[in-house]
């Protein structure tokens, strides 16, 4: 499907996820096209939810889907479910969504969604309170749906979202926001090494001098960079800066080699900080996607697979660590 006008408003992306492009386009097509509401019968869509592990940039794409179709971002604050009164979680929602049934053409966004929609259950008077927020939800979404309000949530899982809110006709779409893959991870760190640096900055310079502005520098040690989220790689970059103005300090010149070994032990640092949880956390995402059976993610569930079987290979087979805890799914 031709997707050219989607192109010419994201130039500008510092990543290559053309495949959540052609999904959120097709989903979108009566907003981007309104002729095709009177040609075709097409009505508006109901809800995203964009799922993943965290730090792989949901709320990036739920502002993007916003600038995409022209709507006004507005984000649902989490204290508004922070009540301590009977019904005050409920009532907060109510009162909140009320406010833009009058106000055509904009985006809700959710984060966090699954604290806020959990699995009913009746175990609790938490459990209770969680129950009528979900209710609320599926009073409230078809009368935002009717009225050009798109609701996007953000969630690390899918399987803890109550059932009856991302069924058809309110959360239509469900996107997977993988980690990036070795390309995105190179234009990452190329675009936080360089954003907002004055024509003169020393770390410029020092970059130009290696060429290491270029995100052919970086796509060697991106390769290595297994599971690593948008979060670990913008982390990665900030240790280099600091290492970089470091070195610059002591010597005056901007003819610092950026050198293996000043990559690597900065690789190995934030390689650190991703834990057993984290990867538990991709393979449970691995699972659940496969569980969509779209052809569109095929090419990043086979390189997410490959991260994943390169993390668990670092472990002897006595200490290898279950892929997903009590759940023990076969990523194979």
């Amino acid at each position: 499907r031709c997707c050219s006008h989607l192109n010419l408003k994201h130039k500008a992306l510092a990543r290559t996820d053309t495949d959540v492009l052609l999904v959120i386009n097709e989903q979108l097509e009566p907003i981007l096209n309104p002729e095709d509401m009177k040609d075709w019968g097409m009505v508006n869509p109901g809800g995203i939810i964009l799922f993943g592990p965290p730090g792989c940039g949901k709320t990036f794409w739920a502002e993007k889907i916003s600038n995409l179709i022209d709507y006004r971002f507005e984000e649902i604050p989490r204290s508004l479910f922070g009540s301590s009164y009977v019904d005050g979680a409920m009532i907060n929602l109510k009162k909140k969504l009320s406010e833009y049934t009058h106000s055509a053409k904009t985006v809700l966004f959710f984060d966090e969604f699954d604290s806020v929609a959990s699995i009913r259950n009746n175990q609790s008077s938490s459990s209770a309170e969680n129950s009528k927020v979900v209710n609320t939800l599926l009073q409230e979404i078809p009368k935002l749906i009717d009225k050009q309000v798109l609701i996007v949530a953000a969630t690390n899982f899918l399987d803890i979202i109550d059932p009856a809110v991302i069924r058809p006709g309110r959360f239509d779409l469900k996107i997977p926001v993988f980690p990036p893959n070795i390309e995105e991870r190179a234009l990452l760190i190329v675009n936080k090494l360089v954003s907002g640096l004055d024509s003169t900055s020393p770390l410029l310079r020092i970059l130009q001098f290696n060429q290491a502005d270029n995100p052919s520098f970086w796509k060697k040690i991106a390769a290595d960079m297994v599971l690593f989220s948008n979060s670990l790689v913008i982390d990665f970059t900030q240790l280099i800066k600091r290492k970089l103005k470091g070195i610059y300090r002591e010597n005056s010149t901007i003819e610092i080699k950026i050198d293996e070994s000043l990559i690597t032990s900065t690789l190995f640092e934030t390689s650190c900080k991703l834990t057993q949880k984290d990867a538990e956390a991709y393979a449970h995402f691995f699972n659940e996607v496969k569980g969509l059976s779209s052809v569109y993610y095929q090419e990043r569930l086979d390189w997410l697979l490959q991260d994943l079987q390169r993390y668990y290979s670092r472990f002897e087979t006595h200490e290898k660590p279950r892929p997903i805890g009590f759940r023990q799914p076969d990523i194979e």
